[in-house]
């Protein structure tokens, strides 16, 4: 599942745009100020992590984003997108697939802080990946 989610703000919460002169302005652009996040899979893309959210003293959990500007990127990216994924790239994952497989095999029966850190932080979020 891929899915492109957006929320436009309120009318009233737009910032105007302010030009050389200190005079404030509104476009089309500007009222397509809001919040972009992307589902993939059971992944959630430009969603802010609870330490972000925290860190930065943000109530907002999703990218702030012009969603006219984001279309614009899609629009400039969508011929380089539409090209097939070279081979090289599905054997250096499923090489990766291979090797994490051997090194979990060897490390399974050990109950050690290395092999926690490592299934925990690295193998499991990147096996997520195989399983969209």
């Amino acid at each position: 599942m891929f899915k492109i989610n957006y929320e436009l703000k309120k009318l009233d919460e737009v910032e105007p745009f302010i030009d050389k002169d200190g005079q404030k302005y509104l476009t089309w652009y500007g009222l397509t100020d809001g919040t972009l996040w992307i589902n993939v899979g059971n992944s959630v893309i430009y969603e802010y992590s609870q330490l972000m959210l925290k860190k930065h003293n943000r109530k907002q959990k999703y990218n702030d984003y012009y969603i006219a500007k984001f279309l614009k990127d899609i629009v400039n990216i969508l011929p380089f997108i539409q090209e097939s994924i070279p081979n090289v790239l599905y054997q250096s994952l499923e090489n990766f697939q291979k090797y994490t497989n051997k090194w979990e095999s060897q490390y399974e029966e050990k109950s050690d802080q290395i092999f926690n850190s490592f299934m925990s932080n690295s193998y499991i979020p990147l096996n997520e990946w195989f399983n969209i």
